[in-house]
C-alpha cells in the first residue's frame, strides 16, 4: 500500500509473490528485501499494463496513486491514518524509497538492492521526508 496499491490489490500481490516464493523459500538469502523487491515489481508491472504501455519493471514508473477508500478502513491511528495518505501522494521514486525505508532498510542497502546509486537514493529519501513534512505540518495548520 505504500506503494501505492489498493488495500485489495496490495493483499492479491502479496499473496501472489509469497505463493511464487514457498518453493525456494529454504534458498532465499534475505526475504524482506526478496519478498519486496518481487512486490515492487509486481506492482509496477500491474501499473504499466494498467495504464496500457508497457515499461521495465525495474523503474518506477511515473504513476500518481489514486486515493483508496478502503484504507479509511483498515485501523490507523489518526497520525498513522495521515502519514499513509500523504505517502501515496508522493512521487513514485519517493514512494518506493520511502517504503522501503518504512521497512527498516538503510539507504545503502535499498540503493544496494535497487541497483540504484546511493546519491540517487538519499535524495530521493531526502525530498520524501521533506514533501512529509510539509504535507502533515499543512494538515496540521488546516
Amino acid at each position: 500500500m505504500l506503494l501505492g496499491a489498493r488495500k485489495e490489490d496490495a493483499l492479491d500481490l502479496a499473496q501472489q509473490v509469497f505463493a511464487d516464493a514457498y518453493p525456494r523459500w529454504d534458498t532465499i538469502a534475505f526475504p524482506g528485501a526478496y519478498l519486496r523487491t518481487c512486490v515492487s515489481r509486481a506492482f509496477n508491472k500491474r501499473q504499466a499494463t494498467l495504464q496500457g504501455r508497457e515499461t521495465s519493471t525495474d523503474s518506477v514508473p511515473e504513476i500518481v496513486a489514486p486515493d483508496d477508500p478502503a484504507v479509511g478502513q483498515i485501523e490507523f491511528h489518526d497520525q498513522e491514518q495521515q502519514i499513509l495518505t500523504e505517502i501515496r501522494r508522493l512521487k513514485p521514486g519517493q514512494r518506493e524509497v520511502m517504503a522501503w525505508t518504512l521497512d527498516g532498510y538503510k539507504p545503502a542497502e535499498i540503493a544496494s538492492i535497487l541497483g540504484k546509486p546511493q546519491g540517487v537514493v538519499r535524495a530521493s529519501l531526502y525530498k520524501a521526508r521533506r514533501n512529509l513534512r510539509y504535507a502533515l505540518a499543512s494538515r496540521e495548520e488546516d
